[in-house]
This record gives C-alpha cells, sequence and structure tokens, in this order.
C-alpha cells in the first residue's frame, strides 16, 4: 500500500505539472491569435490610409498640371490679381458701379 501511495503522488505531481504546460500553452497560442489578429486590422486600416494618400497625390499632381498651364496663369493673374500686360489699355467703366 505504501508503494501505491507514492505512485499516486507522483502521478498526481507530474499531472499537475503536465496540465500547467497545457493551460500555459493554451494561454500562449489565445494571445498570440489576439496579437495576429490586431495586427492584420492594423495592416489593413494602413493600406487604406496608403491608398487615400496615393488617390490625393494623384489629385495633387493633376492641379499641378493646370498650375503649369500659361492660360490658368494668365486667368489667375487678370482676374484675382488684377494684373495687366504691357502695352494694353484698361478701360474701367464709372457706370458700372453706380447701379
Amino acid at each position: 500500500m505504501n508503494k501505491r501511495k507514492k505512485f499516486l503522488g507522483q502521478y498526481l505531481i507530474v499531472g499537475m505539472f503536465l496540465s500547467f504546460l497545457v493551460m500555459s500553452l493554451i494561454g500562449g497560442f489565445t494571445t498570440q491569435i489576439f496579437k495576429s489578429v490586431k495586427y492584420n486590422n492594423e495592416i489593413a486600416s494602413l493600406k487604406k490610409e496608403i491608398k487615400n494618400t496615393e488617390k490625393e497625390i494623384k489629385a495633387l499632381k493633376e492641379s499641378k498640371k493646370s498650375l503649369d498651364d500659361d492660360k490658368y496663369v494668365e486667368d489667375i493673374a487678370r482676374n484675382r490679381l488684377k494684373m495687366v500686360k504691357p502695352d494694353e489699355i484698361i478701360y474701367v467703366d464709372i457706370n458700372r458701379g453706380s447701379n
């Protein structure tokens, strides 16, 4: 009987060790799965941000092309800045403001 108690104690200790080992492994796998999901969501968010930034860059490049156009620059200079070409005669309608 004494030998049986000794074996039972050893089995109990080995069983506790194995269950602790299994629980540790399950906890580690669970943590890794949550981290993986978190990182995948972050990657998807960053890819979406990159796509939006690329669209913005494309729009800015197209607006830059219009800024390089001479007609556009001339239109801005004439209408917004009230500039004129050299030797150009300007007529001012004095009746226009009194209506």
